[in-house]
């Protein structure tokens, strides 16, 4: 892809800052619906990352109870 001046290095850092997010916060939510599956949650990280992620790796992360309620709780704020 070409881009004019510093452009590629802007969008290399943006990407990367994303990737990281993810790891940290309730990110990936915002590119879900209201309700989504862990099927579709995992899409976004794969999209993300560039990566294809085995469900049996990614779904304990996901399952934890107090992980889950900050999803919620932070979906909102994460669309601001």
């Amino acid at each position: 892809m070409n881009l004019a001046f510093d452009h590629r290095r802007i969008l290399i850092d943006d990407v990367e800052r994303a990737r990281t997010k993810l790891e940290h916060t309730a990110l990936a939510t915002a590119f879900c619906a209201e309700i989504f599956t862990i099927s579709e949650l995992q899409q976004v990280y794969e999209a993300v990352w560039g990566v294809r992620l085995d469900l049996r790796n990614f779904l304990p992360r996901w399952a934890e109870p107090e992980r889950a309620s900050t999803m919620r709780s932070s979906r909102a704020s994460s669309l601001l």
